[in-house]
């Protein structure tokens, strides 16, 4: 979830965790773009909004624009991670532009985190430059045989240049 301009935006997520298997591999349950004035009627801002379907990641908006990324991938095989390494920008939420194809530095979708909390930092008297923080975070590909070293306790930040109009 996020908020800009007045509008809650729901962006991606899933309906449960229950995927089924198809020729393509996993479909999963997962929303797409909404949004809403009032939090009860919701009207669908796009039906694709260009990254893959997942749960597990975070959008924020910085500098008037949407952010997403991280997530959990649905791996054809459970036991390799399928992590979404991307991150995508919208000023509209109907619009989206793949920025980098590397959070975190991610060298693979091992490196990719998902359910993990993020922050906006918006800038300051302290010097510290509009921002988004990332919190921890998992990086497992099966919940059948979890590893602990791979929930992660770290805190990362991002700040892209800010758009000139």
């Amino acid at each position: 979830m996020a908020e800009k301009n007045g509008y809650l935006y729901l962006l991606g997520g899933e309906d449960g965790f229950l995927c089924t298997f198809g020729p393509q591999g996993p479909v999963c349950p997962c929303f797409n773009v909404w949004r809403s004035a009032d939090g009860a009627t919701w009207e669908l801002v796009t039906p694709a909004a260009g990254w893959s379907p997942r749960p597990g990641h975070q959008c924020q908006v910085l500098f008037d624009t949407f952010l997403c990324f991280g997530g959990f991938g649905f791996p054809t095989n459970p036991f390799v991670p399928a992590h979404p390494r991307d991150l995508w920008e919208s000023r509209d939420g109907a619009t989206w532009t793949l920025v980098s194809e590397s959070p975190w530095n991610a060298d693979g979708p091992e490196d990719v985190k998902y359910d993990f909390d993020s922050l906006v930092v918006r800038g300051g008297q302290g010097g510290m430059r509009p921002s988004i923080f990332t919190f921890g975070g998992d990086r497992e590909a099966s919940f059948a045989a979890p590893d602990p070293a791979l929930v992660d306790d770290d805190v990362w930040s991002f700040s892209p240049a800010p758009k000139r109009r």
